[in-house]
């Protein structure tokens, strides 16, 4: 899945959010933020297994109190807690 079919799931679904691309000056990046009036989820898409979206509990923290949870869709990888209110999920529990 890409960001774009995402994006796509995201407005159909009438998903009232600003969508936007975070990246630091130091080179951290997160794929995707949603933010709506609830807060700002931060998405991470990865492509292969083992790589968990290292920057998501970063942003958590720096974010404190604005991020009700992170997100990371894996294409390879089988869902998981990543650790607390941060999960990982497969492109197919989206449709």
């Amino acid at each position: 899945m890409t960001v774009l079919r995402f994006l796509k799931k995201v407005r159909v679904r009438a998903f009232p959010c600003r969508m936007y691309f975070f990246r630091t000056h130091g080179g951290g990046e997160i794929d995707l933020i949603l933010e709506s009036e609830g807060g700002v989820i931060p998405v991470e898409i990865e492509k292969g297994k083992g790589r968990e979206g290292r920057w998501l509990p970063q942003f958590r923290k720096d974010f404190a109190g604005q991020v009700p949870c992170g997100l990371e869709i894996s294409l390879d990888a089988e869902p998981k807690v990543l650790g607390p209110a941060m999960y990982r999920v497969a492109p197919w529990m989206l449709i």
